[in-house]
């Protein structure tokens, strides 16, 4: 199937959008949270491997994040975060119900950004990316 039209400048805005969120939630569990306060969140959720799964989220949204905004091996750079983000959901949203109200963060913004990164991952880069 032959792409053409606009398609690209969309894939293009999905994996900005998405590498600046991934990128943010880097800096705030490395910068903002710190590694250590991050494994105790993780922890209370009950996480498993919080020490490991802090370091990849650190990681696969860091690096993530950049090579998706950079435009570069962006759908691995999606498939590393989509097991965070499952995780998120699944450990730490769920149980909250769907909506952002009151006190509770609901699962719906995670689910958004699963299905977005899920999306990323089967479109690829689109277009202005640094690969040729």
């Amino acid at each position: 199937m032959a792409r053409g039209g606009l398609e690209p400048y969309g894939a293009l805005v999905l994996r900005v959008v998405l590498g600046t969120v991934y990128l943010a939630h880097a800096y705030l569990a490395l910068v903002v949270m710190g590694p250590a306060k991050a494994v105790e969140y993780q922890r209370a959720m009950h996480i498993p491997l919080p020490e490991i799964s802090v370091w990849y989220l650190i990681v696969a949204h860091g690096l993530g994040g950049i090579l998706l905004i950079l435009g570069l091996i962006v759908r691995w750079a999606a498939l590393a975060n989509i097991p965070i983000m499952a995780g998120a959901l699944w450990f730490v949203h769920l149980h909250q119900g769907f909506f952002i109200l009151g006190d509770k963060t609901g699962y719906e913004y995670v689910l958004v950004l699963l299905g977005a990164t899920v999306a990323q991952a089967l479109l690829g880069a689109g277009a202005f990316t640094l690969r040729k």
